[in-house]
């Protein structure tokens, strides 16, 4: 199974825009929705698997990316 298809069946899926995902894959912690605790799959505008992220006050902190 693809780690993508893995994350998203495994964890709440948030799906970013191209600014976001550029954003987030230089380091920048976004905002994040609010979700259950435990890692987030983030995704690309085109389905792409960025990151796994936790919330840290209401911020993303990155746990794997995947970029």
């Amino acid at each position: 199974m693809p780690v993508a298809d893995a994350a998203a069946a495994a964890f709440p899926r948030w799906d970013v825009d191209e600014k976001r995902a550029r954003l987030l894959l230089n380091g920048v912690r976004l905002e994040m929705p609010e979700y259950p605790k435990g890692p987030v799959a983030v995704f690309g505008p085109e389905g792409k698997l960025l990151a796994l992220v936790e919330d840290q006050r209401g911020k993303a902190k990155s746990l794997a990316v995947f970029g």
